[in-house]
């Protein structure tokens, strides 16, 4: 799935091919609301999405996100998840939760105006594969990311958003995006032909079957 992974594997087998996480660009879409409805002065939704295991990188942003919203109000944040998280810093007026499904996943993102994936830097999740960040950028999402694993390659890959290593970071890159709004967009769309150029189906298809092909060959 990554470079990190096949660097582990390399010490066992000659015959490792990287082969990213895929996203169905034709399903993952961006907002298709006008830009001027899109850049909204009183509009400005904070997004993550994932699973109730992964809460705890969540929760590593709670005090800049808790600080930020505090001080816009307009502003909120919404988890899109199997249960609701305990975040008991954002204020309950300013947070949404979604009950995850198949038929929402894709829609409940393109409510959203920003993605976050925060993670620590372990052997664990330097081995993640950006799925949660390629999702919000096929969205049109412009990130905020740890830059940990993967997600430091994908941010190398164009201007799709901004890497935060500590609270003050995570903070001021949320104060910028809700402040610049052009340039939020301008990474959103960088983002989106990130995704369609390297993650696509069709492509990371592919790249499976080469891979299969040379392993036979």
């Amino acid at each position: 799935g990554n470079t990190y992974l096949a660097d582990w594997y390399g010490n066992y087998c000659r015959n490792v091919f990287v082969i990213p996480t895929a996203i169905d660009c034709d399903r993952f879409v961006p907002n298709l609301l006008l830009p001027s409805e899109n850049l909204r002065e009183d509009r400005f939704t904070i997004g993550w999405t994932g699973t109730a295991g992964n809460f705890r990188y969540l929760q590593l942003v709670e005090q800049p996100l808790s600080h930020f919203l505090r001080r816009h109000r307009a502003a909120r944040l919404k988890i899109v998840a199997d249960r609701k998280p305990d975040l008991p810093r954002i204020p309950d007026t300013q947070f949404e939760f979604v009950q995850w499904t198949p038929e929402n996943e894709a829609s409940s993102l393109r409510t959203m105006d920003v993605g976050l994936m925060p993670l620590p830097d372990d052997e664990w999740t330097r081995g993640k594969c950006s799925y949660k960040m390629l999702q919000y950028m096929a969205s049109g999402l412009p990130v905020i990311v740890s830059p940990v694993g993967m997600n430091a390659e994908v941010l190398l890959m164009g201007e799709c958003g901004i890497g935060a290593t500590d609270a003050e970071d995570w903070f001021d890159a949320l104060e910028m995006l809700h402040t610049d709004r052009p340039s939020g967009a301008a990474m959103g769309a960088s983002g989106r032909a990130i995704v369609v150029k390297e993650f696509d189906l069709p492509v990371v298809a592919r790249q499976l079957a080469t891979a299969f092909s040379n392993t036979i060959a």
